[in-house]
């Protein structure tokens, strides 16, 4: 066996997060939660806990915190405990499957490890060499062990572990902060001993063959997931002994195998594309199962864990309808809609119309800043304009005019809020108040991310009222304009600055040319940004958040770009690639001592799709650009079914530097009139190619003919 060690020593090893929206296990270079010898030093990057979290748990007065680990131990000879010497790993994620092979001492095992959406933990064990002196592995169970160099986690918790009736499975009870919930580790070996501890629960096994295989299954419920629980755990095992590794396995697989597709994207370069559907995968394993909004990480680094940020989810609510994953999308938007009433509770205790999403909330909807919305009167609030963005660009992409229907109230009562709340205006313009800035930056007066998301969800508003035929005031026309007056005075000299009275060009000019779409914000801001944002390792802020890089920058950066056809696009989203994780993990930022901070970090995994998609094929209104953004060096490359914002899928293939085959769909429920934009270097020139075309409803043409 041998193992691919310079792919983990060029890159910095970060566990690798497994997710079902609701569960999230880190799961570290043994396979699983670690391979204790008793010895091994658990520390990991920014202090992280190789344990078992819940999304559910978070709320205002707690973060999520680890739950229990289930790690495992191998023993020889007179009961000698090995660490592990070597290692590989990666990642499948159009199966979802991490697999990792492990050396340690005479043991070489692979271990294929994921977490079903009926929030099975899954780890299946192949010995390919064992000692032939007493092999022993231990599957452990205990609460979760801090490391060394830690006095503790904040956390309220009691364990109690138990043998069960079945023969091959240990339990526990516990109630963490006040959460009362059960666990039970089961495996599938034969022969199996179980040991109880006060302080953990272990199943020893014995007896091996070489090419012997077993599976260990990890099941954690608790009042969060259902008041029962306790009996759906007995249900959940009885269900695993019924169905058995393999058909658990072709379940999960299927499962993820028809998230992708929906769409597909080859590239020339793999690791830019097995970034790509890491990525998709990590959008998809943060949704909640039962609110479907979407959280920005599921264990404690990332903001304590459970936070849920229309702002952030901007930018992986594009990715997701760029790939086509329109289902996904719109259980985003849903899942506003379901808290809407929290939402509107909020405002009206703040004294406003509307509705009012709060800047940081969990899976239902509930403030993490706040109790009362006066408590913090001054906080960001351009979150809720991002949310009636996201929910316009639902229909945009959808061409479905039942769902612009579906979220017309929700439009309209967060704009009201918005207006409400943000904006003053007199007779001639109208601004937004002081108050705090993007990045929870002190309190200012017009700020740019607030008044461009404004602008936008008034426009939105206007639009849906248009196509849906609803009598709205004039009132919002004339407040849009006020806004797109009181604008302008936050340019100088045609760059477009983050407050009014600012002097400072920072990485935000790229997020405004987004918020623009599809006009942007011109050429010029794009070309003043990336000369004041350099870092020593890519774009950075060079204000207040001055770091090595910022990665999704770099990838705001890349689509913008793109849109503005300019061959730099795939310079900054390869620059952006460069600082994940050695599994693909992208982090939010390195700090100045080269130290990455946040991995994992979900709007930049969202930025890199959204920054892919635009390179491949984007639409400005009723104009298609094909591959406007790829490097010269790209010849063969294909994809399909990525959607447009004109409501039209395109695929295309492309050999040896020429398209062969471009076919687009319109899935709108009315005709569309499109006018294509292909870079001539991409054409043959015995190949006839259509520019223009209208393209019934519900119907594909060839824009490419041999």
């Amino acid at each position: 066996m041998k193992f691919e060690i310079p792919k983990a020593a060029r890159k910095r090893y970060f566990p690798f997060s497994l997710g079902n929206g609701i569960d999230c296990v880190l799961i570290d270079y043994s396979g699983s939660m670690a391979c204790n010898s008793g010895h091994l030093h658990l520390e990991q990057h920014q202090g992280t806990i190789c344990a078992w979290y819940k999304s559910t748990h978070r709320n205002r007065g707690q973060s999520i915190v680890p739950l229990v680990q289930a790690d495992f131990t191998l023993f020889h000879g007179e009961g000698e405990a090995c660490e592990i010497g070597a290692f590989d790993q990666n990642f499948d994620p159009e199966t979802a499957v991490l697999s990792t092979r492990i050396q340690a001492a005479y043991f070489q095992i692979e271990i294929k490890t994921f977490l079903t959406s009926e929030q099975i933990l899954v780890e299946h064990y192949t010995l390919s060499r064992i000692t032939e002196n007493n092999p022993v592995i231990a599957l452990n169970l205990h609460p979760p062990f801090p490391p060394s160099s830690f006095t503790g986690y904040s956390a309220i918790s009691s364990y109690n572990f138990y043998p069960t009736t079945e023969k091959c499975a240990v339990g526990c009870d516990y109630q963490v902060n006040g959460i009362k919930g059960a666990g039970i580790m089961y495996t599938d070996f034969p022969t199996a001993k179980k040991d109880i501890f006060p302080e953990k629960a272990r199943i020893l096994l014995s007896g091996f063959n070489e090419r012997n295989s077993f599976t260990k299954y990890l099941v954690l419920l608790d009042e969060k997931d259902t008041c029962d629980f306790k009996k759906m755990l007995n249900e959940k095992l009885d269900g695993i002994k019924s169905w058995g590794y393999e058909n658990i396995l072709q379940s999960h697989q299927q499962d993820w195998k028809k998230y992708y597709r929906q769409s597909s994207v080859s590239l020339p370069d793999k690791e830019l594309e097995h970034l790509y559907q890491l990525s998709l995968y990590l959008i998809r394993a943060q949704q909640n199962l039962q609110t479907g909004l979407i959280s920005l990480g599921n264990y404690p680094i990332l903001w304590n864990g459970g936070v849920s940020n229309p702002f952030d989810l901007f930018f992986s609510h594009r990715a997701l309808l760029g790939a086509n994953r329109l289902k996904e999308a719109e259980k985003l938007i849903e899942g506003y809609k379901k808290v809407i009433p929290l939402a509107r509770d909020y405002a009206r205790r703040l004294g406003c119309k509307g509705a009012y999403f709060p800047w940081f909330m969990n899976c239902k909807g509930e403030s993490l800043d706040f109790i009362d919305p006066k408590e913090c009167p001054m906080i960001e609030k351009y979150n809720n304009g991002c949310l009636v963005m996201e929910a316009w660009n639902q229909y945009l992409y959808s061409g479905d005019i039942n769902t612009l229907k579906k979220y017309w109230s929700l439009i309209k009562e967060t704009t009201d809020f918005l207006l409400s709340a943000i904006v003053s205006e007199n007779e001639q313009t109208a601004c937004i108040r002081r108050g705090e800035g993007a990045d929870e930056s002190a309190p200012r007066k017009n700020d740019t991310s607030h008044l461009l998301t404004t602008i936008k969800s008034l426009e939105a508003l206007i639009q849906a009222a248009a196509v849906l035929d609803e009598k709205i005031s004039e009132s919002y026309r004339s407040t849009l304009n006020k806004l797109k007056l009181g604008l302008k005075g936050n340019y100088r000299k045609k760059i477009l600055l983050p407050y009014a009275g600012s002097d400072m060009i920072k990485t935000s000019t790229f997020t405004f040319f987004l918020f623009n779409l599809p006009e942007g914000t011109g050429k010029e801001n794009i070309t003043a940004a990336l000369k004041a944002c350099k870092g020593r390792f890519g774009l950075t802020s060079p204000g207040n958040y001055q770091n090595l890089i910022w990665p999704w920058a770099e990838w705001q950066a890349a689509i913008a770009l793109s849109y503005l056809k300019d061959k730099r696009a795939f310079k900054h989203l390869y620059n952006g690639t460069r600082y994940s994780s050695s599994s693909g993990a992208f982090p939010e930022k390195i700090r100045p001592d080269g130290f990455a901070i946040n991995y994992w970090y979900l709007t930049a995994h969202g930025s890199y799709v959204w920054a892919v998609n635009s390179m491949l094929a984007h639409s400005v209104n009723n104009k298609i650009a094909i591959l406007p953004g790829i490097p010269g060096t790209w010849k063969d490359l294909a994809f399909e079914n990525l959607r447009l914002a004109a409501g039209i899928l395109v695929s295309l293939k492309m050999e040896n530097g020429k398209i062969c085959d471009l076919r687009l769909k319109n899935i709108n429920s009315r005709a569309v009139e499109i006018i294509l934009e292909i870079p001539p270097r991409f054409l043959n020139e015995n190949i006839s190619t259509t520019n223009t075309a209208v393209i019934d409803s519900q119907q594909s043409i060839s824009l490419i003919k041999q």
